[in-house]
């Protein structure tokens, strides 16, 4: 891995099982059932269900993958063609509505680690900045998570926070920090470093555990040091080393 001989500025973190915890890969399948099924009921309530359960499992199928460039398969076009909804007069709306019910299941399994706000805290003590930067399921509205950071008490310990549906790229696309919008010129402007779970290896170690002893002191972060728990970049945009050769 290259280094800048920057020590960061600016401190970049996943969202999901970094910051808080939701839900492993392999629970996706129930609490997507869950999620559609919550809709379905919505639509059903509200009048406007018109598909039968064979067809919308069918359908659900079809649309449960992510595309292989990484452009965001928006979840108001998968729900709408999901359910067949017609973009009348309250399609916005509908659709809005439909989408806060999808993601009731997943917002409701939402904590943050004990860790995470004493961390984003020190680093700012310590004159970092942080943002989140985050994919969302099935490429979910930015303003739905947006809702739910500032639930969580993030938001307001974070000075910028960029989800997939803000730049129409999911990660690892080198296009995600590319956008001109506000919170990737903020994210672009400094050196970073960027914290994730790749790999799953901070469970039970204390997630955060190694942003503490490195990342905040910001000592390792010329040595290329990698141990799995963090991993680096030295500009953004940023990628774990993982996947700069991909």
């Amino acid at each position: 891995m290259k280094t800048s001989g920057q020590k960061p500025k600016i401190v970049l973190f996943d969202l999901g099982n970094t910051l808080v915890e939701y839900f492993e890969r392999s629970e996706f399948p129930g609490i997507l059932e869950q999620a559609i099924t919550e809709v379905r009921n919505y639509l059903h309530q509200e009048g406007v269900l018109r598909v039968s359960p064979e067809a919308m499992w069918q359908r659900v199928q079809e649309e449960n993958h992510e595309s292989q460039d990484h452009h965001v398969r928006p979840l108001e076009s998968r729900l709408a063609r999901i359910f067949a909804l017609d973009e009348s007069a309250p399609f916005d709306e509908l659709l809005t509505a439909t989408c806060r019910r999808f993601l009731a299941p997943i917002f409701a399994r939402g904590w943050c680690y004990p860790d995470a706000l004493p961390t984003l805290d020190e680093l700012r003590a310590k004159g970092l900045a942080t943002a989140i930067i985050s994919n969302t399921p099935w490429g979910s509205p930015a303003a739905l998570w947006r809702e739910e950071i500032e639930r969580l008490g993030l938001s307001e310990r974070v000075d910028a926070a960029v989800f997939c549906d803000d730049v129409g790229w999911r990660k690892p696309a080198r296009q995600t920090l590319s956008s001109p919008c506000k919170s990737c010129a903020f994210v672009r402007s400094s050196a970073s470093l960027w914290v994730t779970n790749q790999g799953g290896t901070w469970r039970g170690q204390g997630r955060l555990a190694s942003t503490r002893s490195s990342s905040i002191a910001a000592e390792r972060c010329n040595t290329g040091a990698n141990n799995r728990s963090t991993t680096w970049a030295s500009y953004g945009p940023c990628y774990a080393p993982e996947l700069e050769d991909r």
